[in-house]
């Protein structure tokens, strides 16, 4: 690995997570092919949850998200978490709680959608943005919406997030 960050994220999804199954890349390719430093760590592959160490910043991604955490944008708050800190908070509550997956659909056509963490107490947090799939334009204006529910967990036995 590149970096300590890499480990002490590991150390704490250690609880939850089998990390024997983990797969750690540190010579990776952006999309145009050029090669950069970093620690990729697959978790899960079939349902997209990995993360991704550089010197300042990681991010982090699950389904069809992805969440950065950095402090090179903006200056800290007073008593706010570092961003290693906040990091490892979201990874942590991946494996530990309810993911509700919302898609809201026209038609047949999946037009966004959003993640919540839900705590066991019935407390709901966004942890997305809107994910825009389709520009509203070429859609029936007129085709009924629908909205679909998933709720992911993180099942151990199995090693992977699972429906529910």
């Amino acid at each position: 690995m590149n970096y300590e960050t890499t480990k002490h994220l590991l150390d704490a999804i250690s609880p939850y997570y089998d990390l024997t199954k983990i797969s750690v890349l540190t010579e990776n390719k952006d999309y145009r092919g050029h090669h950069y430093q970093s620690d990729f760590v697959t978790l899960d592959k079939n349902n997209n949850v990995h993360f991704e160490v550089f010197d300042n910043e990681i991010i982090i991604s699950y389904f069809t998200d992805h969440k950065h955490f950095e402090e090179y944008t903006f200056e800290l708050e007073e008593k706010e978490p570092n961003f290693v800190a906040r990091a490892i908070d979201f990874l942590v509550s991946l494996f530990k709680i309810s993911i509700y997956q919302i898609e809201v659909c026209k038609g047949n056509k999946l037009v966004y959608e959003k993640y919540y963490f839900v705590y066991p107490n019935g407390d709901e947090d966004c942890v997305s943005g809107i994910i825009r799939h389709k520009l509203l334009f070429g859609f029936n204006l007129f085709a009924q919406k629908s909205i679909n529910v998933t709720i992911w967990k993180y099942n151990f036995k199995e090693n992977c997030f699972t429906k529910y």
